[in-house]
């Protein structure tokens, strides 16, 4: 009777345990061996995680968890890797939470060794006047990578090298000009003049080589007057175009500005030119990838800071409902946050920016079934993205179905804000601006190529003051390339170059938007039948192509766009189907149709309004619908655009 009274407590204080909220500590102090209790804790994210893992061999958990850490800078050696058995349950999610004050979770290292070069013949290369304020550190020894890559729109995007952070300003290696662009001086279809002296005979070139709308980083290589891309192959486009703008990059000579730095690769070693002193917190990132979380279910994470991972600093692959809350992701190689496949996934109120790519990138399709992700990024702040990959790379790019991009704030890059590859997507109640700023035939919203994405809808959206070095190809929305049943309505498009282009797609809805300031209101075009004609006339073009596959292979589309199932066979190469309906612009020209038969498109009510007639900025919002994301942020080290208007 005692014995069975004895195993009958131990098994109610074992269900009391399962039932019952478990919350592990993590500190800089902690130790990973330690009780995990707010005065034992442990030591990193990896400890919570296993910690976790053991204590549900030992029982059932069945009520919540949470990972408490605690303020301060958390270096990983390895990337910190969740996978199905971390997951919560929707009734009870496992959190990881910051603590109150800042917590940082790095993929990179802050470099300390700093000495004075003392190196001659790297002396005698650098300027006078700073000579004596150079310092370099041993690459090696902090487990750097060292290699430098070519970086090309169409190409595969492998990992950066190691690189340089400061705060969340990504520190350019040497450079010329250290503003703005040179100008080729083509020689031949891969060769220009050498503008600038230097005794370094190779390096790196980043360069709008063949147009204004893709740029790609190039190895370069210099021979007397004459510096040469290291190109396999300059067929056809890839020659050189005169006045192309290009800037030399990881040239000793060039280290002359505080914050650049030079990439040494033969004595693996990184030369600097502080700021102010070596003091400052410079991280050089080591991790290809911060965190990565595989087949997971019900997760949060809430107000810690994710930096430096050298491909991602988080990827998200498969699984159901992990959300990041007032979080940030900073200091990217290429892209901050990747979510693959998977469903219900969401980012609210988090920053993510400095990336050499896109800042979140969104690949969730199914072409079989087209059943919505239901992914959500709501209420963030994006911006200074695309600083490796300069052309093409959005913001957000969305190759996926179903998901929602609402509340966010998108600004300063160098071009596309949101993309859009998939179907039944919905942006609502964004701003952006200040994107586009050095590309061409751009758009801040951009669809584009292939006619069976259909059913976004672009709505309530405040886009605004874009592009820089264009003075005429930049657009607010752009439906380029046969875009086709899409759905732009009720936006405020203000100082665009051009505000809503459809380049020959079919089926698209113009309603209800206001377009003031800029060159164009809204443009259509019936490119099939012109320049564009090799892309949709013959059997085995793209365009055919792209359309008699999917109808073939997924039947859905077939139910779910009839007109795309009869568009084959109804004079493709015109636009059919559009419809402009009750838009207001202030613009020389408004309403555009480029095209031999302008009663091709639907027009209904859309008005020139004298710009003194459309009120404030605020007003026209109100008007419109448009509820922006309110410029109050809880993470200070972020700035945004705030109208004073």
């Amino acid at each position: 009777m005692f014995r069975r009274t004895l195993s009958l407590l131990f098994l109610c204080q074992i269900s009391h345990l399962a039932c019952a909220k478990v919350e592990l500590h993590v500190s800089p102090q902690g130790n990973d061996h330690a009780a995990g209790t707010l005065l034992e804790p442990l030591n990193t994210l990896s400890g919570a995680r296993d910690r976790i893992r053991s204590l549900r061999t030992e029982s059932p958990l069945t009520g919540p968890i949470e990972v408490v850490v605690h303020p301060g800078r958390y270096e990983l050696k390895t990337t910190f890797t969740l996978n199905a058995e971390d997951s919560g349950t929707q009734q009870a999610p496992i959190v990881y939470r910051a603590a109150e004050g800042d917590v940082t979770i790095t993929g990179g290292v802050v470099l300390q060794d700093w000495r004075p070069v003392q190196d001659v013949k790297v002396l005698a290369q650098l300027n006078p006047e700073i000579r004596d304020r150079v310092v370099e550190v041993n690459a090696s020894a902090s487990n750097a990578s060292l290699d430098i890559h070519p970086r090309r729109l169409h190409e595969e995007m492998a990992p950066e090298h190691s690189e340089l952070f400061l705060g969340n300003q990504r520190l350019p290696v040497a450079r010329w000009p250290n503003e703005g662009w040179a100008k080729l001086k083509r020689v031949d279809a891969r060769s220009w003049n050498n503008e600038r002296t230097t005794s370094q005979v190779d390096g790196w070139a980043l360069g709008f080589w063949e147009n204004d709308w893709t740029a790609a980083f190039e190895p370069i290589a210099k021979a007397g007057s004459q510096w040469t891309l290291g190109l396999d192959d300059v067929k056809g486009n890839r020659a050189l175009q005169e006045n192309g703008r290009y800037k030399l990059c990881n040239i000793l000579s060039e280290l002359d500005q505080p914050g650049e730095w030079y990439l040494d690769i033969s004595r693996e070693r990184i030369l600097y030119l502080p700021v102010s002193t070596v003091s400052n917190q410079v991280t050089l990132s080591i991790l290809e990838t911060v965190i990565s979380i595989y087949d997971c279910k019900h997760l949060r994470f809430e107000g810690i800071r994710f930096e430096a991972g050298r491909a991602m600093v988080a990827e998200v692959v498969r699984g159901r409902d992990v959300s990041f809350e007032n979080c940030q992701f900073a200091n990217a190689g290429n892209v901050a946050v990747h979510l693959f496949n998977g469903n219900d996934h969401r980012l609210n109120r988090c920053e993510i920016c400095t990336t050499g790519s896109s800042a979140i990138r969104i690949e969730a399709v199914d072409r079989e079934r087209l059943t919505p992700s239901n992914h959500l990024i709501e209420n963030c702040e994006i911006h200074d993205f695309a600083q490796h990959f300069m052309a093409r790379r959005a913001g957000i790019a969305l190759l996926g179905d179903g998901v929602k991009l609402v509340r966010n704030r998108i600004y300063d890059a160098p071009d596309i804000a949101i993309g859009i590859y998939g179907n039944d997507n919905l942006l609502e109640h964004n701003e952006v601006f200040h994107v586009c700023k050095e590309t061409d035939d751009s758009g801040a919203i951009y669809l584009g190529y292939d006619p069976t994405h259909r059913g976004n809808q672009i709505r309530h959206n405040y886009i605004h003051d874009l592009g820089g070095y264009s003075k005429q190809g930049i657009i607010g929305i752009y439906l380029d390339d046969y875009a086709s049943g899409t759905t732009v309505e009720s936006n405020y498009l203000r100082n665009c170059i051009r505000g809503i282009a459809v380049g020959g797609g079919r089926d698209n809805q113009i309603i209800n938007n206001v377009i003031q300031g800029g060159l164009a209101a809204i443009q259509i075009d019936a490119r099939g039948s012109t320049w564009y004609r090799s892309h949709i006339h013959r059997h085995d073009s793209r365009i055919q192509t792209l359309c008699r596959s999917t109808l073939e292979a997924f039947p859905i589309y077939r139910e779910k766009y009839p007109s795309l199932a009869t568009m084959l066979e109804d004079e493709p190469e015109l636009p059919k189907g559009n419809r402009i309906d009750s838009n207001l612009f202030d613009c020389p020209i408004g309403v555009d149709l480029q095209m031999p038969n302008p009663k091709i498109v639907e027009q209904w009510n859309n008005n020139r309004k004298p710009k003194s007639d459309f009120g404030s900025t605020s007003e026209v919002l109100a008007e419109l619908g448009i509820q922006l994301k309110p410029t109050t942020y809880d993470n200070p080290t972020q700035s945004f655009y705030v109208s004073t208007e």
